[in-house]
C-alpha cells in the first residue's frame, strides 16, 4: 500500500524551516590591489553565515548554502601556487550506466591542473579558484550557475546574486535594454548582465578576476555531429536517473500530471524498486496535477508527499516574496514562490530532488511556433518576423516608449544570437530552434531558479544534462516530434502509466492523444468550462491587499519613470474591487517591482 502524506503546516512552523531558505547556494567576495580602496560595505551585512570564508588583506571570499551543495577545499597547483577552492551545486562524470556526483577529492584532482577540464562533465556547477592575486572562475557547459561582476577603480566585487551587488555599487540601475527579451518574450536572448555595469559569466565561462581588471570567456555549448539512436539516449538519461554520489540522498521526484516528470518515472519504476525512492506534489487539493499524482502513487504504490502550508501574516511573507524576486530577477511572478518554498520541507526530510524540467526539449516543443509559423523567417533570418512570434504577455505596466525600448533591444539580442548559431542550411530548423533554445532558455530562465533551488535542497534534472541533450538533439527528428519517443519509452519501461491521463495546464486528457490532438482536446474541453484561476495565487495578492495598495500609492512607484502609472494604478485597484482578470498583472508587478527594489543597494 502507498505511503501517503498531506503535509500542510502553519505560517510560523514554515518560517522555522524556512530560515535557510534566503541563503541559497552562494558566494560573495571582492579582490584589491594594495594600495586599493577599502571595501567600502560590510561583507557580512550583505550575505548569511558561511560554511566557507577566505580572508587575506587583498581577498575576501564567502560561501554559504546547504553542505550537498557547498564544497570547498584547497590544492597546489602545477605552479606551486596554493589555493583555495569552493565548488556550488551539483557535477556529473558519468559512465556508460550511472552519473556519478563529484566528491571533495575530485574536485582536488581535477583543480591541480592549470586548466581543469570541466567542460568533460555533466550537471551545473560554479567553481572558484583563490590566489592571492586574481580569482579563477568556471562555469558548467550550460551556464546555469553563473557569477556576476562589478569592476570598480583598484577593486573587482563578485557574487551569485546580481543583488547583492548593489551595495557596493552605491545602487544599481536596471538595463533596459537587455531586460526587454526577459519581459517580452520567452526568456531573455543573451549572457549580458540586467543591470548597468555588471557583468556575467555564461555558458562554459572561464573567467580571471582581477582587482584591476577582468576577463570573461564564454563557451557556446554545441552537440556533436555523429547521429545518436534512442538506445543512446536511454543509456544516457537513464544514467541520471539513479545517480551514485554523496549529494545523491533519498530521492523525490516533483510528479505532475505532465508527460516529462512521468518519462522520468517509468526509468525510475524500471531501474529501482518503490521504496527506494517517493513523489512529491504541490498545489491545491482539487488541482488535476495533484490528482493524477495521486492515482499515481497508489497505482504503484509508492510515498507520496502533497505539500502545502498555510500563507504566513503579509509581515513575513513580504520579504520571502521579495528575496524571491530578487534571486530569480522576476523570471516568475511572485506567487510562485508559494510552490518552490516547500523544497526547504524535502530537504529537512532527508531528500534529493529530481524532476522533468527542460523537458520539452525532448517533445521538440521549444519555438513551434517559429518553426510551423514562419519557416521563411529562419531562413532569411526575418529577425523582426521571428520575434513576433516569440513575444509573451506578461504585464503592460511600462510606458510605450520603454516598451520600444525593450522591443529594440530584444531584437539586438536575438540577431547577435542567432549569428552564433551554426548555419541553418547545414543543421535544419529544427536542430537550429532547439540549439537556440538550449543557449538562451536554460541560462536565463532555468539557472536562476537552480541557484536558488541548490541552496535549500540538492536537485537536478535528467533531461538538462549535456550528456543526454547530446544524444536528443542527434537523433532523428521524427523519434522527438509529437512526443513519440517518451510516450513509446513509458509504454516499454511501466506500460501501466500508459492508462493514466496527462495534464496540461489544468486540462486532462488521455495518453494516446499526439501534440496536436491534445491541443485540440484541451482547447475544446476549456472552452465548454471555465479554466479557473489558481486560488493560492488568488488568495497570497489578496492577503497581501495593504500592502500592495500602500505600495501602489507609494512616492516610490509614483515617481518611477518607467511606469505607465496611471494605468498601473487603474489595474490595481480595480483587481481588488473584483476584477480577477487582473491576477496576472498584479502578480507580474509585484515581482519586477520587488525585485527592482532590492537593486537600490
Amino acid at each position: 500500500m502507498a505511503l501517503r502524506f498531506d503535509f500542510r503546516i502553519s505560517g510560523m512552523i514554515l518560517g522555522d524551516i524556512l530560515e535557510q531558505a534566503f541563503q541559497l547556494s552562494w558566494i560573495f567576495g571582492y579582490i584589491r590591489t594594495p594600495d586599493g580602496p577599502p571595501p567600502g560595505v560590510e561583507a557580512e551585512h550583505i550575505h548569511p553565515k558561511a560554511l566557507r570564508s577566505i580572508r587575506t588583506p587583498r581577498v575576501y571570499v564567502a560561501a554559504g548554502g546547504i553542505q550537498q551543495t557547498c564544497q570547498f577545499g584547497d590544492v597546489v597547483g602545477p605552479d606551486k601556487e596554493e589555493t583555495n577552492w569552493i565548488c556550488l551545486g551539483t557535477a556529473f562524470r558519468r559512465d556508460s550506466t550511472q552519473a556519478h556526483t563529484l566528491k571533495k577529492e575530485d574536485w582536488n584532482r581535477l583543480l591541480l591542473q592549470r586548466n581543469p577540464p570541466l567542460q568533460a562533465l555533466d550537471g551545473h556547477f560554479l567553481v572558484l579558484r583563490v590566489f592571492e592575486d586574481r580569482i579563477e572562475s568556471f562555469s558548467d557547459p550550460l551556464g546555469l550557475r553563473m557569477l556576476f561582476v562589478l569592476q570598480k577603480p583598484k577593486i573587482c566585487y563578485f557574487a551569485t546574486r546580481q543583488d547583492w551587488l548593489a551595495p557596493c555599487a552605491g545602487g544599481l540601475e536596471i538595463d533596459f535594454d537587455v531586460f526587454g527579451a526577459r519581459w517580452l518574450t520567452f526568456n531573455q536572448l543573451s549572457h549580458e548582465a540586467l543591470a548597468k555595469g555588471v557583468r556575467r559569466t555564461g555558458p562554459g565561462a572561464v573567467a580571471v578576476l582581477k582587482a584591476v581588471e577582468t576577463r570573461i570567456d564564454n563557451t557556446l555549448w554545441s552537440p556533436p555531429t555523429m547521429e545518436s539512436t534512442a538506445a543512446d539516449f536511454v543509456d544516457a538519461f537513464g544514467a541520471f536517473t539513479a545517480p551514485s554520489g554523496p549529494t545523491v540522498r533519498s530521492m523525490s521526484l516533483g510528479l505532475s500530471g505532465g508527460l516529462d516528470s512521468r518519462a522520468v518515472l517509468a526509468f525510475l519504476l524500471d531501474r529501482l524498486s518503490a521504496d527506494e525512492f517517493g513523489v512529491h506534489v504541490f498545489g491545491a487539493p482539487d488541482d488535476p496535477d495533484v490528482r493524477i499524482s495521486r492515482q499515481i502513487a497508489n497505482k504503484f504504490q509508492l510515498t507520496h508527499r502533497h505539500l502545502r502550508a498555510d500563507l504566513p501574516p503579509p509581515v513575513e511573507l513580504v520579504p520571502r516574496l521579495a528575496n524571491f524576486a530578487a534571486s530569480v530577477c522576476a523570471a516568475e511572478p511572485a506567487t510562485a514562490y508559494l510552490k518552490v518554498r516547500h523544497y526547504e520541507m524535502l530537504h529537512g526530510m532527508g531528500q534529493s530532488v529530481i524532476d522533468g524540467g527542460f523537458g520539452e526539449i525532448a517533445r521538440r516543443q521549444f519555438f513551434n511556433r517559429l518553426l510551423l509559423r514562419a519557416p521563411k523567417a529562419i531562413d532569411t533570418s526575418d529577425f523582426s518576423r521571428m520575434l513576433d512570434l516569440m513575444r509573451v504577455h506578461r504585464a503592460s505596466i511600462f510606458l510605450p516608449d520603454l516598451d520600444d525600448l525593450m522591443w529594440s533591444g530584444a531584437l539586438r539580442q536575438l540577431e547577435s544570437t542567432w549569428r552564433s548559431l551554426p548555419d541553418v542550411r547545414t543543421v535544419g530548423r529544427a536542430f537550429l530552434l532547439d540549439l537556440l533554445a538550449i543557449r538562451t532558455r536554460l541560462p536565463n530562465y532555468d539557472g536562476f531558479e537552480q541557484a536558488r533551488m541548490d541552496g535549500v535542497v540538492a536537485s537536478w534534472m535528467p533531461f538538462a544534462q549535456p550528456s543526454v541533450l547530446r544524444t536528443l538533439l542527434t537523433l532523428p527528428a521524427n523519434l522527438r516530434s509529437n512526443s513519440r519517443m517518451l510516450k513509446a519509452l513509458i509504454r516499454k519501461q511501466a506500460p501501466e502509466l500508459r492508462h493514466i491521463a496527462l495534464v496540461k495546464n489544468g486540462i486532462t486528457y488521455p495518453f494516446g492523444l499526439g501534440t496536436g490532438g491534445a491541443w485540440l482536446w484541451a482547447k475544446t474541453k476549456s472552452s465548454l468550462r471555465e479554466v479557473p484561476q489558481d486560488s493560492d495565487n488568488l488568495q497570497a495578492l489578496q492577503h497581501l491587499r495593504e500592502f500592495i495598495l500602500d505600495r501602489i500609492d507609494s512616492q516610490d512607484v509614483r515617481n518611477f519613470s518607467a511606469y505607465d502609472y496611471r494605468l498601473l494604478r487603474t489595474i490595481c485597484h480595480d483587481f481588488f474591487a473584483g476584477r480577477q482578470e487582473n491576477l496576472s498583472t498584479i502578480d507580474w508587478w509585484l515581482s519586477f517591482d520587488l525585485w527592482r527594489e532590492s537593486l537600490k543597494g
